[in-house]
């Protein structure tokens, strides 16, 4: 009988926990910088695909210079400074992308947000090259009116293993 009971306790404890996993996922983002040149790589942990990301930087007056983004993602620059990446195949659950940015000065803080097919915006946050992004995960919602309610969402950080990494861009060529 107790052996009943412990395996059905370790069952119920599991499940809660993956359903909590689950309704946490979100966006990672990190962020790697030489000089003015920025590299921001997103990857997807949340249920929904990702069909944009957008980026601007703060209020300090900086301004995007030139921007690269991997194959299969169009981007383009808006009058008000901001960058929007999207895709024809949405990126999925455990998919990855990377962008390069070039900036006019060096190590910027770049906002960013994440947006699904339908428009809606997945999550948003903002990251500094070397650190980890601070994210804030919008909640699914069935009515825009609850959503734009509840404007805070959650905030989190993310760890993911690389609180002690460097990170370098290597360049394509070598100085001679």
């Amino acid at each position: 009988m107790n052996n009943q009971v412990f395996t059905v306790l370790g069952i119920f404890v599991i499940s809660i926990f993956s359903a909590a996993t689950l309704a946490n996922a979100e966006t990672s983002v990190k962020s790697s910088a030489f000089e003015k040149t920025t590299l921001v790589e997103f990857t997807n942990n949340d249920s929904s695909p990702i069909q944009s990301v957008k980026m601007w930087l703060g209020k300090d007056g900086s301004t995007f210079q030139t921007f690269k983004s991997e194959k299969g993602w169009l981007g383009q620059k808006t009058s008000q400074g901001v960058l929007v990446f999207s895709t024809a195949e949405p990126l999925k659950i455990g998919q990855s992308v990377k962008f390069g940015l070039k900036t006019d000065i060096e190590k910027p803080s770049i906002n960013w947000r994440t947006i699904d097919a339908s428009g809606k915006e997945i999550s948003s946050g903002k990251v500094t090259p070397n650190q980890i992004s601070n994210i804030i995960t919008k909640p699914n919602s069935q009515s825009s009116s609850s959503q734009s309610n509840n404007k805070q969402g959650t905030e989190n950080t993310k760890s993911g293993g690389f609180d002690n990494a460097v990170f370098r861009i290597i360049p394509e060529n070598p100085k001679g």
